[in-house]
């Protein structure tokens, strides 16, 4: 085992691509008050784990099936499970953890490396900082924010509970997504509403203002290079921002060992391809206005999937 550090506060601005002075007090009292320690791997335990992951991607596993349309039952099954369990904990928030953050003791990516946290919930709790940060620092100012693939809702909660007075708006192509957010209404009093919505054939309308804000987080991997249709849908009227938060593959350095083994995990997966190419294209003809870009070096064992793009139509 190597020498334990944690993360600081000028860490996660590292992370982030900011300055420490763009954290609130709310942000730095989640940073200061989490366990992020965690343990520097030598080179040797560091070798272990890619040929490790290398092993693991030239095998042929559900762990590792590629994502499309042909997955929508494993969610509505996984959305299912937290739909029961929010309602059997009496609305416990914590119930609304996708199961895919249970990961004892797996290392996570960092900075390039690979390093083993001393808290299983240490990919979560970076996870909840950056939403935290991400959301105040975009989010604020919109009188409604609509997250499309909503999954288990555990955005919304955060979202809830942290702007009680904003609306709220869920889609997703899972009924039992739809359901979470029905049962949050009525359970939580929260201002939420869902619907159902399919990424790769948005045919749903979905009304909001120019000052309404959008999200997608972890979501739109799921549709590939397929992702034409839904970025239409957004063209079709003005929003504040779309804040997107996802593994990008054009952020990847193909020459860096850690970052070609998340593009060949990418790959594997079918996750989202081509997609930060396209906008950049539809900014170069006046359509869209990138308003940030930004790689995030933090993810589980296989890709760093908390990379953001903000942009909005124009």
């Amino acid at each position: 085992m190597g020498k334990m550090d944690t993360l600081r506060v000028g860490d996660f601005a590292r992370l982030f691509g900011v300055t420490v002075d763009d954290f609130s007090p709310a942000v730095r009292a989640m940073m200061l008050s989490t366990d992020f320690r965690f343990f520097h791997l030598p080179a040797s335990r560091q070798s272990e784990i890619v040929a490790m992951i290398q092993e693991r991607l030239g095998e042929d596993t559900p762990i590792l099936a590629p994502a499309g349309r042909g997955r929508q039952p494993r969610w509505q099954e996984g959305w299912s499970e937290n739909l029961a369990e929010f309602k059997a904990s009496g609305y416990d928030v914590r119930a609304l953890v996708p199961k895919y953050y249970d990961r004892p003791g797996a290392p996570v990516r960092l900075f390039g490396q690979y390093i083993e946290p001393a808290s299983n919930l240490f990919e979560l709790n970076v996870r909840q900082v950056f939403c935290r940060w991400l959301f105040e620092k975009y989010l604020v100012n919109a009188p409604a924010i609509h997250e499309f693939g909503c999954g288990s809702g555990m955005n919304l909660a955060t979202l809830a509970i942290m702007y009680p007075d904003k609306k709220l708006f869920g889609y997703d192509w899972a009924e039992a997504s739809r359901d979470i957010i029905s049962t949050m209404r009525t359970g939580c009093g929260w201002n939420v509403r869902g619907n159902i919505f399919d990424l790769f054939a948005p045919s749903a309308r979905v009304d909001y203002t120019p000052s309404d804000a959008l999200l997608a987080f972890h979501a739109l991997e799921q549709v590939g290079g397929a992702f034409e249709p839904f970025i239409q849908s957004v063209l079709e009227h003005p929003c504040v921002c779309f804040v997107h938060v996802d593994g990008i593959e054009e952020l990847y350095d193909p020459q860096v060992a850690t970052d070609a083994l998340a593009l060949q995990f990418s790959r594997k997966r079918n996750y989202l391809s081509g997609y930060l190419t396209r906008l950049r294209e539809l900014e170069g003809q006046g359509r869209i206005q990138l308003m940030r870009v930004q790689r995030v070096h933090f993810g589980n064992l296989y890709h760093d999937a908390y990379s953001y793009i903000v942009w909005r139509p124009l």
